[in-house]
């Protein structure tokens, strides 16, 4: 979900986080009888509230939610309820906001994904047209955008498939040296093999232990892992960057910098 402030407004995060922690990370609580338990704190089921960036510039808050909106759209369509009916009623002052999704293509390829995504939100954002990979589409409700990661070979694959370019440029020795412990280590029954987003992301992991021994992918890629000239660099990066700055808000104002709440899958 994307959410554009008015200019002057403030906004405190736990303000537009509650519905997100109502709608997901509470319900495993609720589930198991409203008692808390670490292991829900550790590893929140989905969808559950991932980050969020303020751009003061163009009073843009991008929030990030993980969502694997492919596989649990009720989910994140009921998700999308709360957050809208939360902003219609809560203290925070919002002039628009905007929905961006995105997608691994994964084995099934972008036209399958595009269409998959068609089928199971259309009803609910009241038609979405021709939307495609890096297209948008006003709707009866709000701007709604989509982004398929298909790094891979015939337009398949995952958002790994765009980060190893940039990890392997950034530490080309390490990163060879990785895909050799990997590929001579490993066993054809073990998961690292079950898919090649998998593999990608073990040999990502280890090339950048270290910088950052012990830390998971995140990490390795984040602001202070990989350089933020690969990042300027990658076309998938750059590309994601001109998606969410095209945000179609209804006001027509221009936005130099995008918003954007993604639901990732």
């Amino acid at each position: 979900m994307v959410r554009r402030p008015n200019p002057g407004s403030a906004v405190a995060l736990r303000q537009l986080a509650w519905p997100i922690a109502q709608g997901a990370g509470c319900q495993a609580n609720r589930a198991r009888g409203g008692q808390s338990h670490f292991s829900g704190v550790a590893y929140p089921s989905s969808p559950h509230f991932e980050s969020a960036v303020l751009d003061g510039t163009t009073q843009t808050l991008f929030i990030m939610i993980r969502a694997n909106g492919k596989e649990q759209s009720d989910a994140v369509i009921d998700l999308l309820r709360d957050i809208e009916v939360s902003l219609d009623i809560g203290p925070v002052d919002i002039s628009e906001y905007a929905v961006a999704f995105l997608f691994d293509a994964n084995q099934n390829g972008l036209v399958a994904t595009i269409a998959a995504f068609q089928d199971r939100y259309g009803a609910y954002f009241g038609g979405i047209g021709d939307i495609g990979h890096r297209k948008w589409n006003q709707t009866n409700t709000v701007p709604v955008g989509l982004f398929v990661f298909h790094g891979g070979p015939g337009n398949t694959g995952t958002i790994e498939h765009d980060l190893a370019p940039m990890v392997q440029a950034a530490w080309p020795d390490r990163y060879a040296a990785a895909e050799h412990f990997v590929a001579d280590h490993s066993k054809s029954v073990d998961e690292v093999l079950k898919s090649d987003g998998r593999r990608l992301k073990a040999v990502m992991t280890a090339a950048g232990q270290f910088d950052h021994p012990g830390q998971p992918l995140s990490t390795v890629i984040s602001h202070n892992g990989l350089p933020e000239a690969q990042y300027a660099s990658s076309p998938a990066s750059i590309a994601l960057a001109d998606f969410l700055t095209a945000t179609p808000w209804p006001s027509g104002s221009a936005v130099t910098s995008g918003s954007g709440a993604a639901t990732g899958g």
